[in-house]
């Protein structure tokens, strides 16, 4: 097995905010780590980030229309209602057996 190539697999998922507003994005499932998922409200905001950088590989996240990038400045500057509901969308998401997002 080729550690390299599962860690770069991807994953679809639509997150829902609520009141018709949804977010689609493709992430990197398995570099999703433990602890990103078991104590992210510890974590401060700049961590957050720098873990939503590395695990979500493209959205489609607007500002006024205009793209927000994947960087920790940008996340950075979102509210953290928004890291927390991406995050539990993520770990629900990975969860065994669940079928929520497609390959």
């Amino acid at each position: 097995m080729n550690i390299t190539k599962y860690r770069i697999r991807t994953k679809e998922l639509t997150v829902d905010f609520g009141e018709g507003e949804v977010l689609h994005l493709t992430y990197y499932p398995n570099e999703v780590k433990l602890e990103d998922i078991l104590e992210p409200e510890s974590k401060t905001v700049r961590e957050a980030a720098e873990e939503l950088t590395r695990t979500v590989v493209a959205w489609d996240l607007e500002e006024d229309g205009v793209p927000v990038p994947i960087t920790v400045e940008a996340l950075s500057s979102l509210p953290i209602q928004f890291f927390l509901t991406v995050q539990r969308a993520i770990a629900e998401d990975l969860r065994p057996g669940e079928t929520t997002g497609s390959n």
